[in-house]
């Protein structure tokens, strides 16, 4: 079963609202303006866990003129997709990433101006038998540069630069610290949100600044005089996004 939230999320809002579900349906044989609400809010929540077609069934059965059967009904519909739901939902950051594919073979780099990193990461991508995606060396084909991206974005895995191609500050700081390029600070809260963390690794060049959003997790230090240590360290979070290649290849060409 495939769900738009994560399992455990799915459940907790399914549950509560059931707890929720107002006891007097009906006032007059008229739906009562708390039952209604609730409907409205039930709804929505359907349409965000499940599909169209689910959501639809929910309204249907929903509304009647027999107070005490409508309420048996809509409960156990609501019991029963908890129960679907614990049953056959995928319990993975996946359940909440529908477009992450991890079976792709591509991988986007996210790049400022060091064009020295951005060659060693692709070079490193094609010694695995992986795809980088360079936006830059896409065909535009007449399209916006959003539009371009977002059709290049479809990707197993992303790789952000972070090198130290700007500077800024906050205008309480008194000396500028070096910055990645907005561009690339924009593309790398955009992957976060597209792939999930596990699909994203940074790889820093010198002493730049982190997002703050993203401080504290680890990230891939890039030292040119020490190939092997980047290398290895990118090639093994790629695998265990679960990139299809072969790990020996890392060491085939040296």
């Amino acid at each position: 079963m495939n769900i738009g939230v994560p399992k455990a999320k799915a459940i907790r809002v399914l549950e509560r609202a059931l707890k929720e579900m107002p006891e007097l349906l009906q006032q007059h044989q008229q739906l009562s303006a708390e039952y209604t609400e609730w409907l409205h809010d039930t709804n929505e929540a359907l349409l965000m866990i499940f599909d169209k077609q689910r959501a639809k069934y929910f309204s249907e059965r929903a509304t009647g003129s027999d107070a005490q059967l409508l309420q048996e009904t809509v409960r156990g519909f609501l019991r029963s997709l908890i129960n679907q739901v614990e049953a056959w939902a995928e319990d993975s950051e996946q359940a909440s990433s529908p477009s992450v594919r991890t079976d792709s073979r591509k991988v986007f780099i996210v790049h400022g101006h060091d064009e020295a990193v951005k060659l060693a990461v692709a070079g490193l991508l094609r010694q695995l038998e992986l795809e980088p995606i360079v936006l830059s060396e896409q065909a535009d084909q007449g399209r916006t540069i959003i539009k371009k991206f977002e059709e290049h974005s479809e990707v197993g895995f992303a790789v952000v630069l972070l090198t130290p191609d700007d500077t800024g500050a906050s205008r309480h700081d008194e000396e500028p610290q070096p910055r990645a390029r907005q561009n690339v600070i924009f593309e790398f809260g955009y992957f976060l949100g597209k792939l999930g963390r596990r699909h994203v690794r940074a790889v820093v060049k010198g002493d730049v600044e982190i997002p703050s959003d993203y401080s504290g997790v680890l990230h891939i230090p890039f030292d040119d005089k020490d190939k092997d240590g980047w290398k290895l360290k990118l090639a093994q979070e790629l695998k265990a996004a679960g990139l299809d290649f072969d790990m020996n290849r890392l060491s085939s060409s040296g």
